[in-house]
């Protein structure tokens, strides 16, 4: 700090103070506008002459000394930089052009619904005056100041310069920091706030708006933390509406426009996708045509073809524009040599000999060969082919030759730009281009368009016309940076989920670049006919993205595509991909969803694009069924979800963060251990694309600290390398062999059979093998070692000789069946040995093998049969006993008298139904007579368990209170409660002492 000049300027020459009322010494502190602080001590000594003399000396000092008196200080500052910037803001009010304020109602969509605020305050248009933005950036740096140790984040990017200006002088923050500070512009409704997504491991310390506004009350506080303002609002202007709006919000944007205004126009080429529906012209797929890649792809080969045998379209058009051209001068259509140019030109060429003879005569075919092209400079002629170009140039009689650009289509129109500049050169004064589609989005204003007269060489001309932009070139395609990350998943399927070996190989063969024209029946995602109920169900959300409806997915996504570049609302293709979602239509929004996001993805803004990201995964967790599909069906799901796999892939780290506490929770409510590809999606939107281990890091967290009845963590043993806990391994167990003989059935391995028992195409089994080997592969390899005294490895490879056998000339379906029998017959038969000896017994027993033999018993007394009749939940068959409890509980004859007992009464009195609609049922489809699960929430476990038995009633008519027979149990402390349960079921609740509860009592 320049102390001289501070004082040079506090005590101006030749100006006199009175210091009577200075009894003695003082300081002066001098504070920057980054709470620095110096103390300056001013020492007054008498003079000879009766003057007195002021000494200063700089002190050592800090802020604190300062105590309250800094809240009092900072408060007049901001009340100072307030009064002048809204002194600025009425002095401006009278210019036409910089007026940073609009006096009249407008109208403000907020999530709640709307309201009309009486002003407008344009930030962008404020920050633009010196003198205002000075103010703004100083009040911005002394609330900054406030916060050293957090790192500072813009809301909006209003306040992106402002920002940026007031933290030059601030000392950095340490480099990793956890703290943040939100900055923003204006609080309105509070959505952007509301909307964003705070970092992992990082503590929001404050919000920080540029100007307190009064707008905020519209919705609740969205946050606890300090809401700061660096300057205040002026409480002159009046809050007064006329609810007559004039003016209204672009949108989620903090922009407005006039009520009437003509909005942003979206004009969609009917014609083309009238064409592009009826015959099958457009597809989603990874295309390449030259270097350059596609997502969103018609196919120009049948395009062409279907107009070069029709009397009418594009053929016809081209031919027409060029027998004009003939008539005036000779005429030189140049094409490149690829097959698509080269095709057009010839079907062109051959329709004008049949229109126009004479015309055809005037008509020079002139192909173009082109030069590599380096590092963006010239797309350079071949010199055989500027020689031939020079010659055709030359004067024939005093008109020169007019030279006609031809090609299939126009993206950015580089091509025909290079190629007009070297046809200048060469000789040629009259340049046209022409062609089938332009997707270069322009020309789009009204004066561009009056500029495309047919003379004109600024825009080609074009039949069809379609602004869906391109991936871009393979070095720059988001779909081929994506696929290296893809391939790192290699590492994480190989060590522990071998059944997504076979979904990750036909991802990365599937979605590779391919040749449109080469590979287009072969590859990519067939549209999906949208069917009449489905199409009047989302009629109004279509409406404000076009008039006219989409038959089939691909073209709803192309129209979004246009909207979006056209408006830049985000905000309805989101709400049109949830009303999807909800209407059963997950396919139609996962395409729309990736469409958007790889074409337009970069230019969403990253609040709205964590929002799709977030709906796309729980998207992708609603496609995790395949039952009632045909193989066709499945085939697309399959290939819709290995695209969904590269969208998830290409997300920065800062999306995934942003969207895992969300796929947690979606996680905790859908099992999706069963879909292979839903699984290799996740996966990718759960583990970094670089080597870092941040994401995979952090969802292992947030899964492990969330409380959960285990679905949750199952689901993420299904995506993450880790090996299984021990009851994990149990349920692998389980899922791949069954608990017994007589359940067997139900398990994959009994799949495997009954398939080989249906089919003779073997090779369609081998997806049943790879998920035997995945979950074996889980499981923890050491305790089924120690357990059953078999590694899972040995049957792991045992498996890779048996999926060679299955593919193999040798193979018939009674020498698979023997093979299978070889390869898992004494391992499954010591499994189910093991847990009908001891249930899924770990280091400390479980519960259900604490009851497995009394309650089988009193189910076969009564002629009912377990795991059919009554049915352990999910839950109920892996609960862990916990460290330190008996392993058995008394009273083993009195229980087996009481569950004889209950079971008697459900086989006279109950009727079989579905599994109830709740928590604990979860994963239980079978119609049974009864369910039992555990409450262990009722008191701690060392003290007992509660057994709850739920069964179906034949109506929902009142039933009698069960009182059971056996006596003597209250005695130990066991209670037997009942109670009507969700109408039809009737619940009984036996409430079960520990051992060591028994003899506390006695």
């Amino acid at each position: 700090m320049d102390t001289v000049w501070v004082i040079e300027n506090l005590f101006p020459k030749r100006e006199r103070f009175e210091l009577g009322l200075w009894t003695g010494d003082a300081s002066i502190f001098l504070v920057t506008e980054d709470l620095c602080c110096t103390e300056l001590k001013l020492n007054f000594k008498p003079r000879h002459d009766g003057m007195t003399q002021v000494s200063v000396e700089r002190a050592t000092s800090n802020i604190s000394k300062l105590d309250n008196r800094l809240v009092f200080l900072l408060e007049e500052l901001r009340v100072c930089d307030s009064a002048a910037v809204w002194r600025r803001v009425h002095e401006l009010s009278d210019s036409a052009v910089h007026n940073p304020i609009l006096l009249r109602d407008v109208l403000w969509p907020t999530a709640g619904g709307q309201d009309i605020l009486p002003y407008y305050l344009n930030f962008a248009q404020l920050i633009q005056d010196g003198e205002a933005a000075r103010c703004i950036r100083r009040s911005l740096r002394r609330i900054l100041a406030l916060f050293p140790q957090a790192s500072h984040h813009a809301l909006d990017g209003l306040v992106g310069a402002s920002l940026h200006d007031a933290k030059k002088w601030l000392i950095d923050p340490p480099i990793d920091s956890t703290e943040i500070v939100l900055v923003g512009s204006l609080s309105v409704s509070g959505s952007t706030l509301k909307r964003f997504r705070l970092p992992p491991r990082t503590s929001l310390e404050g919000v920080v708006d540029s100007i307190k506004t009064p707008y905020l009350n519209i919705t609740p506080r969205v946050l606890s933390t300090s809401h700061l303002a660096a300057l205040l609002w002026d409480p002159s202007l009046s809050t007064k509406r006329t609810n007559t709006a004039s003016f209204r919000r672009v949108g989620r944007s903090a922009y407005i426009e006039r009520i009437g205004a003509e909005s942003a126009a979206v004009a969609y080429d009917e014609e083309l996708y009238t064409e592009l529906e009826s015959a099958h012209l457009i597809k989603v797929g990874h295309w390449a045509h030259g270097d350059r890649h596609s997502l969103l792809e018609l196919n120009a080969e049948i395009a062409i073809d279907q107009s070069g045998a029709s009397e009418s379209g594009a053929i016809h058009f081209l031919v027409e524009q060029l027998v004009e051209l003939c008539k005036k001068s000779q005429v030189v259509l140049a094409f490149p040599i690829d097959k698509i140019a080269y095709r057009l030109a010839h079907h062109v060429k051959s329709r004008l000999n049949e229109m126009d003879a004479d015309a055809s005569l005037a008509l020079t075919l002139l192909p173009l060969s082109f030069m590599p092209r380096f590092a963006g400079g010239l797309t350079r002629f071949s010199p055989l082919v500027a020689d031939s170009a020079r010659s055709l140039a030359e004067v024939n009689g005093e008109a020169r030759s007019i030279a006609v650009f031809l090609d299939f289509g126009f993206i950015t129109n580089r091509t025909v730009r290079h190629v007009a500049r070297q046809l200048t050169e060469l000789g040629f004064n009259d340049i046209r281009a022409l062609g089938l589609i332009n997707r270069s989005s322009a020309p789009e204003l009204p004066s561009e368009i009056e500029r495309t007269a047919p003379s004109s060489n600024i825009f080609p001309q074009t039949f069809w016309r379609w602004n869906v932009p391109v991936l871009g070139t393979g070095a720059h395609c988001p779909m081929c940076s994506a696929l290296p990350a893809i391939g790192r998943l290699r590492r994480i399927v190989d060590d522990a989920h071998s059944d997504l070996v076979q979904p990750l190989e036909e991802l990365e063969r599937t979605w590779r670049a391919r040749e449109i024209t080469d590979f287009w029946e072969e590859f990519g995602l067939n549209p999906l006919p949208i069917v009449d109920s489905l199409r009047n169900d989302i009629e109004a959300t279509t409406r404000q993205i076009s008039s006219t409806p989409a038959y089939s997915s691909s073209t709803l996504a192309a129209r979004v595509i246009e909207y979006l570049r056209a408006t830049g609302d985000v905000e309805t293709p989101l709400r049109l991909a949830r009303l999807l979602l909800d209407l059963k239509g997950a396919d139609y929004a996962a395409e729309l969803l990736c469409v958007m996001l790889l074409l337009a993805g970069g230019s969403i803004a990253a609040t709205d694009r964590d929002d799709a990201i977030s709906l796309l995964a729980e998207i992708t967790i609603s496609l995790n069924s395949s039952s009632h599909m045909s193989l066709s069906e499945v085939e697309r799901k399959n290939c819709l979800l290995g695209l969904t796999a590269i969208v998830f892939a290409a997300q920065p780290a800062s999306c995934k963060f942003a969207v895992l506490c969300d796929l947690a929770d979606q996680l905790d409510t859908a099992d999706v251990t069963n879909s292979p590809y839903v699984r290799l999606a996740l996966m990718a939107l759960t583990t970094d694309s670089d080597v870092s281990v941040g994401v995979q890091d952090e969802f292992e967290k947030l899964c492990k600290d969330k409380p959960s009845n285990g679905l949750l963590y199952r689901n993420y043993h299904s995506l993450r390398p880790r090996k299984g806990t021990i009851p994990e391994t149990w349920y692998m167990l389980d899922k791949a062999f069954g608990r017994s003989s007589s359940h067997s059935q139900q398990s994959e391995l009994g799949s495997l059979k009954m398939e080989l028992a249906k089919t003779a195409d073997f090779t369609s089994t081998l997806s049943r093998l790879n998920r035997l080997a995945s979950l074996l592969a889980r499981c923890d390899a050491r305790f089924v070692g120690d357990t059953l005294g078999r590694t899972t490895n040995e049957i792991i490879l045992k498996i890779e000789e048996l999926r060679k056998f299955a593919v193999s000339e040798e193979v018939s379906a009674g020498t698979y069946l023997l093979k299978v029998n070889e390869t898992f017959g004494a391992f499954v038969d010591l499994l189910h040995k093991t847990l009908v000896r001891y249930g899924d017994r770990a280091d400390s027993p479980l519960v259900y093998d604490a009851f497995l033999e009394i309650v089988q018993k009193g189910v076969e007394d009564n002629k009912l049969v377990f795991l059919k009749d009554v049915v352990p939940t999910m839950m109920a068959r892996t609960l862990v006993w916990p460290e330190g409890v008996g392993d058995y509980f008394p009273l083993g004859d009195q229980l087996a008298k009481l569950f004889s007992e209950v079971f008697s009464n459900i086989k006279g009195k109950s009727v079989e139904r579905s599994p109830p609609d709740c928590l604990e049922f979860r994963g239980l489809v079978e119609v049974a007579k009864a369910w039992i699960w555990f409450d262990l929430n009722v008191e701690p476990v060392r003290l007992g368990i509660t057994v709850v038995v739920v069964t179906g009633l034949a109506s929902s008519e009142a039933v009698s209170v069960y009182k059971p027979k056996v006596a003597g149990l209250d005695s130990f402390g066991v209670q037997v409660e009942s109670t009507i349960f969700k109408e039809n079921y009737f619940e009984i609740r036996i409430r079960i002492p520990s051992l060591g509860s028994i003899l506390e009592m006695t």
